[in-house]
């Protein structure tokens, strides 16, 4: 988590290994800018899966009518500026700045466990939907994948027909005939069958898919007057009510506030380099970072007081400060499961208040943003 100069986090990091009082220069910055240029990215790739893959095995994980509820959705990062990077991700320009290089992010989320299943760092014109595609591989069967209305798509539906996987995208009221027909029915709810246009089925066997007809079922919901249309492939009207999908729905907002969380907390855009493989190195980096996070207040919460008048969460940022220091601790081996116990409690002590239903008026900001510049970072 490097947010600060990199000598200073050096001095930091060897201080915090060697738990010594007074921290001393013993790697230089140059030293570590030459070596890191060794140690590939995908370690925390690999790193990050043998995390949530050891937590799904050992953990019971809340879940929603049998399902793990997982949200894809993307993001827009700003990235340092360099002729290497702005090759590699290409960037936009806008009234600010001429062209600033910049990356898609996405990210296959668990909503209720707040962990990143698998996140992808992409050249800023990708498609948003093929890396939708690519994330199924890190499905499984019992997953329901949450959309928003920009990646509806008949192969995409295939796609998860295909690997049998549920979904629930929103999709336009214009998205085809259909819909349309739908929408302008009334109805709550109808079981249709989505027939491909030649459009669609040369994508089908591009992707080498089935261009059959598919069942889906439309669903309509409401939320602060402002009518939403889902589309999903549980079909079941009895086990799967037209009531339960708002809440469902409202589910995928939580990926929203986990690139908040990124962004604001962990500064995810304050990377440590100008290099592509640095970019890459801090992203997965941090995306680590937050999943062994994530996981330790899973664990910390059955320290929770009980019998309030509200119930409490733990704050997440202050979770995240708490662990900068423990995880080197963690990964060198240096904490017992006395000082594990210890600090679950320490961070139950750290608690929000839930307040349901609550709602603000986004207020509008200008789009100017201050930029990490890298010869200008903070002391500390």
């Amino acid at each position: 988590m490097v947010k600060s100069n990199t000598q200073s986090e050096l001095n930091h990091f060897f201080q915090v290994r060697d738990q010594t009082d007074i921290p001393a220069q013993k790697v230089s910055a140059s030293a570590f800018s030459q070596a890191r240029h060794k140690f590939s990215a995908a370690a925390f790739v690999e790193l990050n899966q043998v995390v949530t893959e050891h937590f799904y095995n050992a953990a019971s994980v809340k879940k929603w009518q049998g399902f793990r509820v997982l949200a894809v959705d993307g993001v827009k990062y700003h990235l340092p500026d360099s002729a290497a990077i702005h090759q590699a991700f290409g960037g936009q320009g806008n009234q600010y700045i001429d062209d600033q290089p910049m990356a898609l992010g996405s990210a296959l989320y668990d909503v209720f466990q707040k962990l990143i299943v698998d996140a992808r760092l992409s050249p800023y014109r990708s498609s948003e939907r093929e890396i939708a595609y690519q994330h199924l591989s890190a499905t499984q069967p019992d997953d329901l994948v949450l959309y928003d209305r920009g990646y509806p798509a008949f192969w995409l539906f295939s796609a998860h027909q295909a690997k049998q996987r549920a979904f629930c995208m929103r999709v336009k009221a214009d998205f085809n005939t259909q819909v349309r027909a739908f929408v302008d029915s009334g109805k709550k709810q109808a079981l249709i069958t989505l027939v491909p246009n030649d459009k669609a089925r040369q994508q089908c066997r591009d992707k080498g898919l089935c261009d059959e007809p598919l069942p889906v079922r439309l669903i309509r919901i409401t939320v602060k007057k402002q009518t939403y249309i889902l589309i999903t492939n549980l079909l079941d009207t009895a086990t799967y009510r037209i009531a339960d999908f708002k809440a469902l729905y409202h589910l995928r907002w939580q990926i929203e506030e986990a690139y908040k969380r990124q962004k604001s907390w962990l500064e995810i855009e304050n990377f440590s380099g100008l290099s592509v493989l640095s970019v890459e190195q801090d992203y997965h980096a941090k995306i680590l970072s937050l999943n062994l996070t994530a996981i330790m207040i899973f664990a910390a919460n059955q320290h929770l007081p009980s019998a309030r008048k509200y119930h409490y969460q733990i704050n997440f940022a202050q979770a995240l400060s708490t662990m900068k220091d423990t995880l080197v601790r963690l990964l060198y081996g240096m904490v017992g499961s006395r000082s594990i116990e210890r600090l679950l409690k320490v961070l139950a002590q750290g608690l929000t208040v839930i307040r349901p239903d609550r709602c603000f008026v986004r207020k509008k900001r200008a789009t100017g943003r201050q930029p990490f510049y890298p010869c200008y970072k903070r002391a500390m």
